[in-house]
């Protein structure tokens, strides 16, 4: 399932969270990035860095979209 970039930061994070719940260690999940997700969950709108991050942890979670343009160079 692709990232969607028009839903809210919480509710991709809630996606996130849902799906590495119980096993985020074999996700890669840091606790850092498990407290930025708590932390950007109850936000209206994520700053470019916040949105990068972000996007990390998803194509981390999902995979799906590693050349997307906020994370292809951090894959490289």
């Amino acid at each position: 399932m692709a990232i969607d970039r028009t839903a809210t930061p919480a509710k991709r994070v809630e996606r996130v969270t849902r799906e590495i719940s119980g096993v985020k260690s074999q996700y890669g999940i840091t606790s850092w990035e498990e407290t930025f997700l708590s932390s950007v969950s109850t936000r209206a709108a994520l700053t470019p860095l916040q949105e990068t991050h972000l996007r990390t942890i998803e194509v981390k979670v999902f995979g799906d979209e590693a050349d997307d343009e906020h994370t292809k160079d951090l894959f490289a």
